[in-house]
């Protein structure tokens, strides 16, 4: 079986606190694994601004393995790779593995954000996202079409 969520339309965030992205979550259910992967498109307002990024539990539990990997520029020359581990998944926002882009090279050009994680539910919920801005009141944008897709084996 496997789900596939498509984020619909942009979204904003002037805030260094991240927020749950609405609508673009994934439903896991008890005693089940799962493969959970994820390809993101970011932009920002500023050359200089970067963003935030992490997964975690709306509801349930789950413990995992697994990455996001960013990268923070279109120009060859200059990219620049990221990657933090996710080793837990929590439903308290602050215990989930945040990743955190430096800046994105060019102003509206996106960046991409991978996600290739393995789920072990331990009890029913629903899998969710979090966005926010490096820099506080710059924008940054998650945007539409990025999708993210989780399969049970």
């Amino acid at each position: 079986l496997k789900q596939i969520s498509t984020l619909m339309v942009d979204f904003n965030s002037i805030a260094t606190a991240v927020a749950q992205v609405p609508n673009f979550t994934l439903t896991i259910q008890e005693g089940k694994r799962y493969k959970l992967k994820g390809m993101l498109k970011a932009s920002t307002v500023a050359v200089a601004t970067g963003v935030r990024l992490q997964l975690g539990l709306v509801t349930g539990g789950a413990t995992s393995f697994g990455y996001i990997e960013a990268q923070t520029s279109h120009v060859a020359a200059t990219t620049t790779n990221l990657k933090v581990g996710v080793i837990a998944l929590d439903t308290v926002v602050a215990n989930n593995p945040q990743i955190l882009t430096p800046n994105v090279g060019a102003i509206g050009v996106p960046v991409v954000i991978e996600i290739n994680v393995i789920v072990n539910c331990l009890a029913n919920g629903k899998i969710g996202f979090w966005f926010g801005s490096e820099i506080a009141n710059s924008q940054a944008t998650l945007k539409a079409g990025s999708f993210i897709e989780i399969e049970e084996f």
